[in-house]
């Protein structure tokens, strides 16, 4: 049989018992066509399962998955194919591998490695969600692939100036696939909790009122950019970055280390992805920083002092938005032609005075950018957001002296506070009583 003699090569892989794949080779003899046989009884019998492949792309390889039987990867001339029902039907898998002649395959853990005719090797990362592919996907509204775990990692990590590959993504991958593209007018959101159910982020993919201020409140130079879940037909993938919800945003504010949450803690969480009325939860783990050495009493110090932090943020700025606007409600007043008794003129002009004695002190007003610290310096917003991102920088143990320097910014707090009640108290008050008799405004409705 001199056709069989000639045969160019034979690719033999040999996997669950009774069961082996060989790809054969014909192109010296001008035989272009993909030859795959798959055998179940030892070699008995062998059965052709080449439907799908390019009739002109013949297969040098052919490989199994080691951890789902029946997952195939057939490399070609032209470039790699997978099948999910053990051969029966192929399909392009191209990625963004250029058209090139595949000359071997293995699957190393949980990568594809792939080497190439003279373009060296080519690695897939992660084909888990290959693992998860079943023959109803496609007719899926929506399905969550498992997501990729997220590393707490600690600041630090310079480039060494040596060529190097592109590190894995910081946070977490949610997968996930599409049937069809969303519209306009429709929008996804991906709302993550933690162990105990509690609602830690929501991601959106359309924006919200939050970036809107955000963006209204940024440095020219330093402009802001968001990330939103893709809402693209197919397979979409969105890193989130391990950060809680953000402060809360009022307009007119400088802060100096943006309106960002501090990161969560190492722990268990989920995430899950809701369009329309499909909706779909995934586990998933945030993993510490293997270079830190903590125990959970110490995290949770770090833990508690970021949330206290955090709401002490949210806390001055609620109280700096209805100063604020007590303020210009009363600056309307005296705007206005409302005629005013002189005392009630004279105790707006003194409280529209206070207010902006008080917001000085919460807040630095003749910030714009960064560099102005250098000529007016922080007041106790930049201080706290300093100290919450020192927290969640450093990790644990958290540094005693910034465990210190909180509870003063806290006493601090309180005692600004204080003073803005009383001055509601016995300064608004009347003046919100003189106005509503003679039905002009309510100040207490603010």
């Amino acid at each position: 049989h001199k056709k069989e003699a000639q045969v160019n090569a034979i690719e033999l892989s040999v996997h669950t018992e009774g069961k082996a794949y060989v790809a054969v080779t014909g192109y010296k003899l001008n035989d272009y066509k993909p030859y795959i046989y798959k055998t179940e009884n030892y070699g008995k019998r062998w059965t052709r399962i080449d439907k799908g492949l390019p009739e002109d792309a013949f297969v040098r390889v052919v490989r199994e998955d080691k951890q789902h039987e029946g997952m195939l990867f057939a490399g070609t001339e032209s470039g790699m194919f997978v099948s999910f029902d053990d051969g029966d039907n192929w399909q392009e898998m191209a990625l963004n591998l250029p058209p090139v002649a595949i000359t071997d395959m293995q699957v190393k853990g949980d990568d594809l490695v792939v080497a190439t005719q003279g373009r060296g090797f080519w690695i897939l990362d992660d084909i888990n969600p290959l693992r998860e592919v079943s023959g109803s996907l496609h007719n899926e509204a929506l399905f969550q692939f498992s997501p990729v775990d997220g590393v707490r990692l600690l600041s630090g990590g310079n480039m060494s100036g040596q060529p190097e590959a592109k590190n894995p993504a910081r946070g977490a991958t949610f997968r996930y696939y599409l049937k069809d593209e969303l519209e306009e007018s429709d929008s996804l959101r991906i709302d993550i909790f933690d162990s105990k159910n509690q609602l830690v982020r929501t991601l959106s993919s359309t924006a919200d009122a939050f970036e809107k201020c955000a963006k209204g409140n940024e440095d020219a130079r330093s402009p802001l950019k968001f990330k939103h879940p893709s809402t693209k037909e197919g397979y979409n993938q969105f890193v989130w970055d391990l950060r809680r919800s953000p402060l809360h945003c009022i307009d007119n504010v400088k802060l100096f280390g943006g309106w960002k949450g501090a990161r969560v803690m190492p722990g268990d969480y989920k995430a899950t992805i809701t369009v329309g009325e499909h909706s779909q939860t995934r586990a998933f783990k945030v993993l510490p920083d293997p270079r830190e050495e903590a125990n959970a009493a110490q995290l949770q110090v770090v833990e508690q002092s970021i949330q206290a932090s955090e709401a002490l943020l949210n806390e001055l700025f609620e109280h700096l938005q209805k100063a604020r606007n007590v303020r210009a409600t009363l600056k309307g007043v005296t705007e206005s032609n409302v005629v005013l008794a002189s005392e009630v003129s004279a105790s707006i002009d003194r409280i529209v005075s206070a207010i902006d004695d008080w917001e000085a002190l919460v807040i630095q007003p003749k910030h714009q950018t960064f560099e102005d610290d250098i000529n007016w310096p922080n007041m106790l917003d930049r201080q706290v957001r300093f100290l919450m991102d020192n927290f969640d920088r450093t990790g644990a143990p958290a540094q005693a002296g910034a465990v210190q320097r909180l509870e003063d910014l806290e006493a601090r707090w309180q005692k600004y506070k204080l003073q803005l009640e009383v001055l509601f108290k016995e300064n608004v008050k009347p003046v919100n009583k003189a106005l509503a008799e003679k039905g002009v405004y309510d100040l207490d409705s603010l």
